[in-house]
């Protein structure tokens, strides 16, 4: 754990020093360079892991030749039995040199990366090049606006359709341009936000003889919303049972009509009731 740690602590002292001096000695437009060049340069003069070997000596097995003739053989049992066998051991390698070299090969490889990128970038600097940078900018700026267009022509159009849904809106014109839908619906948020259906419920009461005898039927109400003379119309139909003069309960048709004009900040008003 110790040795790994170690091993972190050289690898990042060797990275920011390579970094730092990236930054100081290489040229600002290949300062990016020195992102790829530091940890590279880092990890090859970091400290290779030695080896762990046995101090015991390894077991050797003296394997007897066959003998085949008995001179040989009295030969080789008079030999000393206690003589030490020569160990050839390979010497370690040179770590500074492989690093140098491994330093070296980097080093080709980074200056002909670099050399290839400063020719690409002189190749982008021709008027050619640079023709087709700028054409490729004004094509790009072209499509963008014309998504944008598209998106808001097709938002108008949304608000256009929305327009033509208001019976006689669009065969008065008003549905023909945006300025128009838009102020038709404006006009019918306003004119909605006041609940023509319950003003018209309170009218109904306000005028009958007995307020309280007003019984409604949930199934006999109806609005139609239209234009009319520069203005938003809801036009209420109510019908239910009220009590008459003699105590007798007798049914009604009740008809409210509530304006809003377009081209005005007034608030809805209450113009129209009448009783069947």
């Amino acid at each position: 754990m110790l040795t790994f740690v170690f091993r972190l602590i050289i690898f990042s002292l060797i990275c920011m020093a390579a970094f730092v001096f990236c930054l100081l000695f290489l040229p600002d437009q290949y300062s990016l360079w020195s992102l790829l060049i530091a940890p590279i340069v880092a990890w090859t003069f970091l400290p290779k892991r030695k080896e762990k070997r046995s101090d015991e000596p390894s077991e050797q097995k003296r394997i007897d030749p066959v003998l085949r003739s008995p001179a040989l053989k009295n030969e080789l049992v008079n030999e000393p039995t206690n003589s030490e066998a020569k160990i050839f051991q390979e010497k370690p390698k040179n770590g500074i040199k492989n690093a140098f070299v491994n330093l070296a090969i980097l080093s080709v490889i980074g200056v002909g990366s670099w050399y290839a990128w400063s020719k690409y970038q002189i190749s982008l600097q021709t008027p050619e090049a640079i023709a087709a940078r700028e054409a490729k900018i004004v094509e790009r700026a072209a499509e963008k606006k014309l998504r944008e267009e598209e998106k808001k022509l097709k938002a108008e159009k949304a608000v256009i359709d929305k327009c033509k849904d208001i019976p006689y809106a669009d065969a008065t014109g008003q549905c023909n341009t945006l300025e128009g839908a838009q102020k038709i619906q404006v006009a019918m948020k306003r004119l909605k936000s006041v609940d023509p259906v319950q003003n018209c419920r309170d009218e109904t009461r306000k005028r009958s003889n007995f307020p309280s005898k007003v019984d409604f039927s949930w199934s006999g109400s109806s609005e139609l919303i239209t234009y009319y003379d520069g203005a938003l119309v809801s036009i209420v139909n109510l019908s239910g049972e009220t009590m008459n003069g003699l105590g007798l309960m007798m049914p009604f048709t009740s008809t409210c009509k509530i304006r809003k004009k377009i081209d005005s900040d007034d608030s809805p008003k209450f113009y129209e009731f009448f009783v069947r």
